[in-house]
């Protein structure tokens, strides 16, 4: 197998090393330009990257690379999509090509901290003699190369789809134009980057990249879910982009207009314009990112690799006043000092640890984007209509009351992981009687943190809308989703919070479990449908119930010995 991506790197290499003279002519030492490619790519073939989970089964791990381009190749069926309904080709592949670029920038930002930006590069190639130029085209030219591998099974649908339309050689253009389209993304969002470096300090640059990352992955869930949602078919496939100076703001469309050119050597002067900016572009911000933001580029990225996200002094001041906030909050809602603790030790991790951050937050997003597409009226139905009837689809409001419990069985899930699992040994460094009391205080910071607001803003929303008759049904499902979380804690693992490697999230087990809760709960929610037909009654007769049980299970939690502990 190594051998293999031996051969691909090999010819990607010589592949992206074919303008050398005019690397030189950019102040580029081309021979250690070569050195530091060949090393980097070959340690590509050693580490699993951000779409392939490190995992201790070596045979499944061989096995994550063909999943990853399967990933790949199933995106690029859904880019197709406007090749197909549209009539205009400009039209069409400025969809194509902006769907692409954005995606590609999107993956870009999730493997940033471990391709973009690798600080541990300062510590080994800076000290040998290798200029600023040459150590940021090897980073650019890695994440070309890099990029180049998830690219190709992601456009082999594109290339088939236009081969289809619009011939053979159509498919060689597109091939042609490619790389000018790799090479835009790539500098718009090394740009991007570098201007936050510039007017951000290194603890605060981290905290904006965790930003952006959120906010695209949920943009990407956004746009799948809400745009086929709001396209009108007809209309689009009659549509034709107009030859209009706001269309030169556009990059997708220079790359499209470049294609309708050199497919018919012919154009109106506006494409051939546009044409040309999607040419003399791409290889101008590469001169313009190596010429001027080089020399200021790795003094900032050496500022962050010695800094840490808590090391400054207004960072510290600002932390202090959230744990007073916080610490606050865990004196009245725990029992012990030791809840106390892990409550305190949760909140403040919660909001700290970037692969939580990552893994959680988005989630958040999704819950609003599909709040959204609820509330979106369908056709011929007013969105006044469909808020009169949803009482009468008890279905609709029950899902609003559970779907915000998932967020929070998210959050108590991957609280049990992190990448930095060594820092565990906190726990046992304490003559603790009862560790269940570290776990429950943990759980009551991630519901009042996670799941709280929530209820709360749709249990006014529903008396609003439908009046106090919805708040038994809001307790019991209330009630009901905190058993699951104490259900989930004892079922999943009892483990400490943050202190299980992320590699662990992969096992067979925890998948078992997991269907296990979702079965759970879709039992609970089917019972609590059924109460329709009972009287209001048995309702709060099952809340008391459910809400006794909830308690039951928090003291389980809470009483749990050392023997009791999940190992390994």
């Amino acid at each position: 197998m190594a051998s293999k991506r031996s051969v691909v790197n090999r010819f990607l290499l010589g592949l992206i090393m074919l303008p050398a003279p005019v690397y030189r002519r950019m102040g580029v030492n081309t021979s250690h330009l070569y050195q530091v490619l060949d090393m980097k790519l070959l340690l590509d073939d050693r580490r699993p990257n951000s779409l392939i989970r490190k995992n201790s089964n070596a045979e499944e791990s061989s096995n994550k690379p063909l999943l990853a381009w399967l990933l790949m190749a199933f995106m690029g069926f859904i880019f197709i999509i406007p090749i197909i309904t549209v009539n205009d080709p400009i039209t069409a592949l400025t969809a194509y090509y902006g769907m692409l670029m954005f995606f590609l920038a999107a993956t870009l930002i999730s493997d940033f901290t471990s391709v973009l930006i690798d600080v541990r590069d300062n510590a080994i190639i800076l000290p040998r003699p290798i200029s600023d130029r040459t150590f940021l085209l090897s980073r650019l030219l890695h994440i070309i190369v890099y990029i180049t591998k998830l690219i190709i099974p992601m456009t082999i649908a594109g290339f088939i789809t236009i081969g289809i339309r619009y011939g053979i050689t159509a498919v060689l253009i597109n091939l042609l134009l490619l790389p000018f389209v790799i090479m835009f993304t790539i500098f718009l969002v090394n740009a991007a980057y570098l201007v936050i470096l510039k007017i951000s300090t290194p603890e605060k640059f981290k905290s904006i990249i965790t930003g952006f990352q959120v906010g695209f992955a949920i943009l990407i869930y956004a746009g799948y879910q809400v745009l086929p949602r709001m396209m009108d078919r007809a209309n689009l496939e009659a549509y034709t982009l107009p030859e209009k100076w706001w269309t030169l703001l556009i990059p997708p469309a220079w790359f499209a207009n470049a294609f309708s050119v050199l497919s018919r050597l012919d154009g109106s002067a506006f494409q051939w314009l546009a044409a040309s900016l999607a040419l003399i572009i791409p290889i101008g911000s590469l001169w313009l990112i190596i010429r001027v933001f080089a020399p200021s580029f790795n003094r900032k990225l050496g500022m962050i690799a010695g800094s840490g996200s808590e090391s400054s002094t207004p960072v510290a001041s600002a932390g202090i006043k959230k744990q007073h906030w916080s610490a606050s909050l865990a004196q009245r809602l725990t029992k012990s000092k030791v809840e106390e603790m892990g409550f305190s030790l949760t909140w403040n991790l919660s909001g700290r640890l970037r692969d939580f951050k990552l893994k959680t937050y988005p989630s958040l997003g999704y819950m609003v984007v599909l709040a959204v597409i609820f509330l979106m009226p369908r056709k011929n139905i007013s969105l006044q209509e469909a808020l009169g009837n949803m009482y009468q689809s008890r279905g609709i409001m029950l899902s609003l009351i559970y779907f915000t419990g998932l967020f929070m069985l998210q959050a108590l899930a991957y609280s049990r992981f992190t990448e930095k699992e060594s820092a565990s040994w906190i726990y046992y460094a304490h003559p603790i009687a009862k560790p269940g009391e570290i776990i429950i205080g943990s759980a009551k910071a991630l519901l009042i943190k996670f799941y709280l607001p929530f209820v709360l803003i749709i249990t006014i929303v529903l008396i609003v809308l439908m009046g106090w008759k919805v708040l038994p049904d809001v307790m019991l499902g209330v009630a009901n989703m905190l058993c699951m979380a104490f259900a989930n804690i004892l079922l999943l693992g009892k483990y400490f919070p943050f202190s299980r490697p992320v590699a662990d999230q992969q096992k067979g087990g925890n998948m078992v479990n997991n269907l296990m809760i979702v079965f759970l709960l879709g039992t609970v929610v089917l019972i609590h449908y059924v109460l329709k037909f009972a009287p209001i009654w048995v309702t709060g007769l099952m809340f008391i119930l459910s809400a006794a049980a909830a308690f039951l299970l928090s003291n389980k939690i809470r009483q749990l010995e050392w023997r009791q502990m999940s190992q390994g």
